[in-house]
């Protein structure tokens, strides 16, 4: 995993807080945001303001993103979604990512 913004602040082995320009990169999925908060023992993200995730055959997009990264489980609101192959696409209140 590799974190990348214009700050970063943060505890060694505890947690980093990512502002402006935000990029999370793990394994295939880039997440991005302006501001991100990322909880190295539990694997918790939490992401706020212009969020996009972008997933192999998927990109969505919305307001707020609570998820950990290992178990894929969390919640996305505002949700925008396209998949990358052909036209399907959608927005609703909240996506519920359960694993």
């Amino acid at each position: 995993m590799l974190i990348e913004a214009d700050r970063i602040t943060g505890y060694y082995k505890q947690e980093i807080e990512a502002t402006g320009d935000a990029v999370l990169h793990h394994g295939d999925n880039v997440l991005t945001a302006d501001r991100m908060k990322y909880y190295q023992q539990t694997e918790d993200v939490e992401v706020e303001g212009d969020v996009r995730l972008e997933r192999p055959k998927d990109i969505l997009k919305g307001a707020h993103l609570q998820l950990n990264m290992k178990t894929e489980e969390g919640y996305l609101t505002e949700p925008r979604y396209s998949i990358k192959e052909g036209k399907g696409r959608g927005a609703g209140d909240i996506l519920l990512f359960e694993g």
